[in-house]
């Protein structure tokens, strides 16, 4: 089976950061929304001089975004919240797939960190939420999925999706969507595991352009939107909030940069798609097929850079290390807010501010009513397992 990757590249890209916008801005945002909701349509804003243009939608976002703002199809996605408050969770971003197809990690991270700037945005420490890769495969025109052949954990939930136009028996409903009874009908997807943990998905890339009005896809794998001999499949490899924090510590840019690769090489060797081997009717044994051989092949060269070589249990070594950065940010952030609180000058900040929070810190250990020693005792006990 000839077999070529077309595109390989990160698909989504989900931050949260601990900050705010200026007042003014979240007044614009406001009386944009008001707009949007009286209008029914989303309003179109240029916000800090013109420093950022985009669109704000009629609703927010469930877990307090009252603020969704659109920079376009190569910008991103910003959930924000009414508040001006520097020390909360205040800020959210996706980025747009249409705008991760045309750069890499770096350059997604820049673009994030300017828009901030662009925003004027007061902002500290940052949280990963979710990252997707995405590997992109020609495959002949005559290949089809079967679900029946991907062997994962027994505890995995595998869901098919079937083609619209061929009447199916739906045997339940979930939150994510449908899962039917297989019988032999042609499968557009399957996706296995769920979110915010970890999911693999496979699925007709090219039927999936072509519905959704995508034609970027088609000029970024070099095929004609009318060409119905090309047969583009998608191997999706998705880590969730879950996933990341929790199972490999990830949180930052440095760490997904660190060790994404780690995430997904697990992912797709924990579970694979196989050819049936005749006479054999255990799947642990059957062979992987040709496209879950390229999806490693690719894995190598696409994502080599993001792979630490960690295991999970290495990685109870480098959580002080991570640790230590947060704190970092907290202390820097807080620092800022500080300074604008006082209304100091940049010269007054470059010369005597960071002398000033030593001897304010030296006060706090040095004090009678030893509050800081209680916090340290505190801490010592939160970090007992590390």
């Amino acid at each position: 089976m000839h077999i070529k990757l077309v595109h390989a590249g990160f698909d989504s890209i989900e931050v949260a950061f601990i900050g705010c916008l200026p007042e003014e801005t979240l007044v614009q945002l406001r009386q944009a929304k008001e707009a949007a909701q009286q209008e029914q349509q989303d309003q179109s804003v240029s916000l800090n001089n013109g420093r950022v243009r985009g669109c704000v939608r009629q609703t927010g976002l469930k877990g307090g975004y009252a603020f969704l703002l659109d920079t376009g199809a190569d910008g991103e996605l910003w959930s924000i919240k009414d508040s001006s408050n520097t020390t909360e969770w205040n800020l959210a971003v996706k980025l747009h797939a249409s705008a991760l197809a045309c750069m890499n990690f770096e350059q997604a991270r820049r673009q994030i960190y300017q828009r901030l700037h662009d925003l004027d945005a007061t902002f500290g420490q940052e949280s990963i939420r979710r990252v997707d890769f995405a590997f992109d495969f020609l495959l002949p025109q005559s290949f089809t999925l079967n679900y029946q052949h991907f062997v994962a954990h027994y505890k995995t939930k595998v869901r098919p999706h079937f083609e619209k136009k061929t009447s199916h028996k739906k045997i339940s409903q979930t939150s994510e969507g449908d899962s039917f009874v297989f019988c032999g009908r042609r499968i557009e997807s399957v996706t296995l595991g769920k979110m915010p943990g970890r999911q693999i998905c496979v699925y007709d890339k090219r039927l999936e352009a072509l519905t959704k009005k995508k034609p970027f896809w088609f000029k970024l794998w070099g095929i004609d939107p009318k060409d119905t001999t090309k047969s583009i499949w998608r191997v999706e490899l998705r880590a969730g909030k879950k996933e990341l924090k929790d199972n490999w510590g990830l949180r930052t840019f440095a760490d997904i940069e660190h060790g994404i690769g780690d995430v997904y090489s697990e992912a797709i060797s924990t579970t694979r798609y196989v050819t049936p081997l005749k006479g054999d009717s255990n799947l642990s044994r059957w062979p992987n097929h040709p496209l879950w051989d390229a999806v490693g092949i690719a894995m190598q060269t696409k994502l080599s850079s993001y792979q630490a070589g960690l295991t999970r249990d290495q990685l109870k070594q480098t959580i002080k290390e991570q640790q230590k950065e947060i704190y970092i940010q907290q202390i820097t952030g807080n620092a800022a807010s500080l300074a604008a609180l006082l209304d100091l000058s940049a010269t007054e900040i470059r010369e005597d501010f960071a002398d000033q929070i030593a001897q304010t810190l030296q006060n706090k250990i040095d004090h009678p009513d030893e509050a800081f020693w209680k916090s340290l005792q505190r801490a010592e006990k939160r970090m007992g397992a590390i």
